[in-house]
């Protein structure tokens, strides 16, 4: 329990992400996960929607140190709070990143992407004309599989429409593609569509070196059903 005041206490989040996980299904427990491991919430302006850049609510030793404990008394919802806590990535920054971030890393076989090993919001160092061209000494892509040297950014309609955020994107990718990283693009408009969403993830395949079959038609069908879930 954790100390609100002399007289009100709150379950911590460990606690409640496995509470949780005894009757939500895995998918919706990872995306929790992620909420409570980001760094983005909920914003007093409206017009705004989300405030980014902010502390998370527990560290993700936290979470898994916990979910381990519980698994091994057996408790109701661990096992599947364990499932979940594969499927989610901490330090996302934003409602959008986050569903991404399920849709990678769920299987093939149950319509995801299934392509791990990324992670969010890390920092790149620039060296010299990277920094001239980026116009900044680091660079932080919201997703990075860094043996591969793949980046995928997302690009929000709230965030990147305008013109001077334009030519800022354009030079930080420019930056990374200086420093021989490969970059993909994801827009609302592509979460949107389920054929440029299957386009974009065999690019992203063939980007991180993977030559796989094309999908069954049980996995179109389920990944049909994911991406309504996962992006409206």
């Amino acid at each position: 329990m954790f100390k609100i005041d002399e007289q009100t206490y709150v379950c911590r989040m460990p606690a409640v992400l496995v509470q949780l996980a005894s009757v939500w299904d895995d998918i919706e427990v990872a995306t929790i996960a992620m909420e409570v491991l980001g760094t983005y919430g909920l914003s007093d302006q409206l017009e705004r929607g989300w405030d980014v850049d902010l502390a998370p609510l527990v560290t993700y030793g936290e979470l898994v140190r916990y979910i381990r404990a519980a698994m091994a008394l057996d408790a109701r919802g661990a096992h599947r709070a364990g499932a979940a806590l594969e499927l989610a990535a901490p330090d996302s920054n934003s409602p959008r990143e986050t569903a991404l971030a399920v849709y990678f890393n769920l299987s093939r076989r149950r319509g995801g992407a299934e392509l791990r090993g990324f992670v969010m919001n890390r920092s790149i160092e620039l060296t010299g004309e990277q920094r001239e061209i980026a116009g900044q000494d680091r660079v932080k892509p919201d997703f990075l599989w860094k043996s591969k040297h793949v980046t995928v950014e997302y690009d929000s309609d709230l965030s990147h429409l305008s013109s001077r955020q334009k030519t800022k994107d354009e030079r930080r990718r420019s930056a990374l593609e200086s420093a021989g990283y490969k970059s993909l693009v994801v827009t609302n408009g592509i979460t949107g569509d389920e054929i440029a969403l299957n386009a974009l993830t065999v690019q992203l395949e063939r980007r991180l070196g993977y030559r796989r079959k094309p999908l069954s038609d049980r996995q179109v069908a389920l990944r049909r059903i994911l991406v309504r879930r996962l992006f409206g």
